[in-house]
């Protein structure tokens, strides 16, 4: 099983910014994805998205990488934001294909479980319903997830991400192996 690890956005735009110590996306995410790769470097592979293509370019030139590397699964890394520090939950993107949900069903209970956050779901994202996040699940050839675990503008959320950061990692693993 080889699986890339996508750390979502990129120095040049590191994404949202956490509401409790301004740690971006990019930042945070990539300590996470180190987290995951030591636990099997055999297994995991971590991709960065170059920031000087533009956002659909940028998009497609990683996922071709991803897929010139040869990967069962990808999984895309992020955390969500809101106007509202109420917001809160872990929540999974998916595309809908067969692969990509049957991944969701095992590493998103992982993920709620591991955090003990709102079980927000998993959400279909592809072609024909679009929304937020969807090019990323769709231009490669393997199943592929984006993972939302918490939201950073919910000081709640920032605080149980950062003190089981290591159980998520664990869990997403995990979740994986028993996937695979």
């Amino acid at each position: 099983m080889r699986v890339a690890l996508i750390i979502g956005h990129d120095p040049a735009d590191e994404g949202a910014a956490r509401c409790t110590d301004g740690v971006q996306e990019y930042s945070w995410n990539r300590d996470l994805a180190n987290r995951i790769h030591d636990l099997d470097p055999e297994m995991f592979e971590i991709f960065h998205i170059r920031p000087d293509l533009g956002y659909s370019a940028s998009i497609r030139e990683v996922y071709g990488r991803v897929d010139d590397w040869g990967c069962d699964l990808s999984l895309e890394l992020h955390f969500n934001s809101f106007g509202s520090p109420t917001a809160t939950g872990t929540g999974t993107f998916s595309s809908g294909s067969a692969g990509s949900l049957h991944f969701a069903r095992a590493i998103h209970p992982a993920m709620v479980q591991a955090l003990g956050l709102r079980d927000r779901g998993i959400k279909i994202r592809n072609a024909s319903k679009k929304g937020r996040g969807y090019k990323s699940l769709i231009f490669g050839r393997a199943p592929a997830l984006l993972l939302e675990p918490y939201f950073g503008s919910n000081p709640n959320d920032c605080r149980r991400a950062d003190e089981c950061k290591q159980a998520l990692a664990e869990a997403i693993y995990q979740a994986v192996r028993s996937a695979a």
